[in-house]
Parts: C-alpha cells; structure tokens; sequence
C-alpha cells in the first residue's frame, strides 16, 4: 500500500501576528540574547524538558544577522503549544523555519 501525505495548514484561535511588531521584536531580541543569532540546532533543547523531540531537528546551525531570523514556536501553536510562552519558542533561519512548518503541517491519509 503506498502511503500519501498531504498538507494541512493549522488554524489557532490565539495568534503569534495578533502582538504588535514591536512586541514580536522583543521576543526576538530575546531569544538571540538567551542563545546568540543562530538557527537553532537544537543544541539547548533537551527530552528532559518533556517536549517530543520530533520539533527541534530543523536547525542548520548557522549563525545570522538577527534581521535574518524568524521566531518558531517549536511546539507548533495548531497543536496546542503556548503562544506567547519564551520557553515555546526558537530562532530558526526563514528556509528552516518554512521546513519545520511544512513538515509539521503534513499529515499521513
């Protein structure tokens, strides 16, 4: 049998683009003071922390100017993962970031 995945874009009544950019900015500014501007490998994220580990195998590792990073919510907000929790969230390089998303919006039929 030949199995096909499809796409499903999540839906969340709570909206990480509902803060202001301003706001937005802060977490960022966070995150990079917290872990310096780097697309996260996953390097600070442990299973001890008890988040299934399937969400932090994106990172490229690399190191970026801040501009170039976005804020990943590593437990995606469509399956119930804190919006606006710091502890939530990563700095991914935008191509990383659209994988993660990508990948975790597929589904098995």
């Amino acid at each position: 049998m030949v199995r096909k995945r499809i796409y499903v874009a999540g839906k969340s009544g709570d909206s990480w683009y509902q803060l202001p950019p301003s706001m937005r900015q802060n977490y960022k500014t966070t995150l990079a003071k917290k872990y310096g501007s780097r697309c996260n490998p996953g390097y600070n994220l442990s299973a001890s922390q008890g988040l299934d580990n399937k969400h932090f195998k994106f990172g490229c590792g690399k190191y970026f100017p801040i501009g170039l990073l976005t804020v990943d919510h590593i437990i995606p907000i469509s399956r119930g993962g804190p919006v606006f929790d710091i502890g939530n969230m990563q700095l991914l390089c935008w191509q990383c970031h659209r994988k993660k998303t990508t990948e975790n919006d597929m589904i098995d039929v």
